[in-house]
Parts: structure tokens; C-alpha cells; sequence
């Protein structure tokens, strides 16, 4: 039984934030809660894996979110 003044609703947490998609060069990126989502959009064949890191931290980056690259 609610007690009186009970409204009978309850109070939301707010959930993971999800940022929205950037794009860099042929790298998009998003974060759902601070984990990182890429997608490739098109071939990277001609380019070469520090072009890509630099893409990827790009994109990354504007959407707040950093990685530490193996060296």
C-alpha cells in the first residue's frame, strides 16, 4: 500500500552515455560510457599503421576518450 504523498514512481538512474559519432579519415569512432567503439569505414590498405594509430587517437580524442598505444 503507498504510503500518503507516494506518487507511485520511482526514481531513474541514468545510464551509460553514449557520445556521439566522429569521423576521421576513415575511422569513426563513439563511447558508450567511456568504452571505446571504432568502425572502418573503407579500405586503410594504403595507409600505413602509424597513419592509422593517428587516426584512431583522433577520433578518440574527440570524443574524450584516451588509450595508451603499445609501442
Amino acid at each position: 500500500m503507498p504510503s500518503p504523498g507516494d506518487t507511485g514512481e520511482t526514481a531513474l538512474t541514468p545510464g551509460p552515455i553514449l557520445s556521439p559519432p566522429v569521423t576521421v579519415g576513415p575511422i569513426a569512432a563513439s563511447s558508450l560510457g567511456g568504452v571505446p567503439f571504432i568502425a572502418i569505414n573503407g579500405p586503410v590498405h594504403h595507409y600505413s599503421g602509424k597513419r592509422l594509430t593517428q587516426f584512431i587517437l583522433n577520433a578518440l580524442g574527440e570524443v574524450g576518450v584516451t588509450i595508451d598505444v603499445p609501442e
